[in-house]
């Protein structure tokens, strides 16, 4: 009897981690959604705070006033171009299956070396190879959806930031309260910096790429240029994946093209990873490469698209924990001996 009464907490501990585990693995899209919405909520709420810092308006006004000019700002830039990216997406949408061929017949002669290439499977079948969370993703529905929930739970957010402060505050003990309000300002401050950092070099890139095949007299370059910036969120993995279509483009025109257009990108890249990068690290945060890479594979494969993309601000949330929550405060390190 004694030993039932002392294996049964056990087993019941054990199943209900093995629930949680279950529950956070089905859920860790939903996880994923509210973190989106809370990026969109400090990049909304960081100009608001600074707008009522310095005039008269309160924080709710200011908040209006940002939402508004943000929507201003991209009516006016989807009026002045976006009858132009409209138009090139939809050509190159069209040319895909013909673009397609081409590039499998001019691959044709190196068959030796490159196998049997299938451009038009890749196409078809894009995250056949990133994990189960992309078919989801990769429906218009499913886009849209998520889209909406990332824009409400932002807005939310942002327009009453302390309300679910105080309710997670509420969630810990009394004396632990200070601390994890310490923890929550320093990994919003963290990704601040870091978003502030990626839009910066997310704007950089697009336009110097946009220029760049612009000046090599490539098709859809606008819409490229697009693709470049946009894929510049995710380090590392987002500027390979922007080549590939203006590779793919080139090859199609012509292979000499193509030569030329790599040779662009891998440019591009060198110098944003030796020349900008280490300038923007130094204003905003640093991350090891290996650890982004690791967070995205790992998240690629448990979520697919969009783990990928916010694996890099969840890893910074996750070394701020770690370092404050742990190296700090469970080994009583101090940051200069843990660094």
């Amino acid at each position: 009897m004694s030993l039932a009464r002392r294996t049964l907490p056990v087993v019941l501990v054990s199943v209900g981690l093995v629930v949680l585990a279950m529950l956070a693995y089905f859920l860790i899209d939903v996880f994923l959604l509210i973190f989106a919405g809370t990026l969109l909520a400090i990049m909304l709420r960081t100009p608001a705070d600074a707008l009522a810092a310095r005039t008269r308006l309160s924080e709710t006004w200011a908040l209006v006033v940002v939402i508004v000019l943000l929507i201003v700002l991209l009516a006016g830039t989807s009026w002045l171009f976006g009858h132009t990216l409209v138009d090139q997406m939809t050509k190159l949408a069209q040319r895909v299956p013909e673009i397609a061929g081409q590039v499998r017949e001019s691959l044709a002669d190196y068959g030796w070396l490159f196998g049997s290439i299938d451009p038009a499977g890749w196409l078809s079948n894009p995250g056949g190879f990133i994990g189960r969370g992309i078919s989801v993703l990769a429906t218009t529905f499913g886009v849209i959806a998520n889209l909406v929930v990332v824009f409400f739970t932002g807005i939310f957010l942002a327009a009453q930031p302390r309300l679910y402060l105080d309710g997670l505050l509420a969630l810990v003990p009394t004396n632990r309260e200070e601390r994890v309000a310490e923890v929550l300002d320093a990994t919003a401050q963290n990704l601040k910096r870091w978003l502030f950092g990626q839009l910066c070099l997310m704007a950089l890139i697009g336009v110097i790429t946009g220029v760049g095949l612009w000046l090599l007299g490539m098709p859809y370059a606008f819409a490229l240029a697009v693709v470049a910036g946009l894929l510049e969120f995710i380090p590392y993995v987002g500027p390979i994946l922007s080549a590939v279509p203006a590779v793919l483009v080139a090859v199609a025109e012509d292979p000499q093209l193509a030569i030329y257009v790599t040779l662009l990108y891998v440019g591009i890249q060198f110098f944003e990873g030796n020349v900008i990068q280490p300038l923007v690290q130094n204003k905003t945060v640093f991350l090891p490469p290996a650890t982004i890479l690791i967070a995205q594979l790992m998240l690629g494969i448990l979520v697919g698209a969009l783990g990928v993309m916010l694996a890099t601000p969840l890893a910074a949330t996750l070394l701020v924990w770690t370092r404050m929550l742990y190296v700090e405060d469970a080994l009583g390190k101090r940051p200069e001996a843990s660094g």
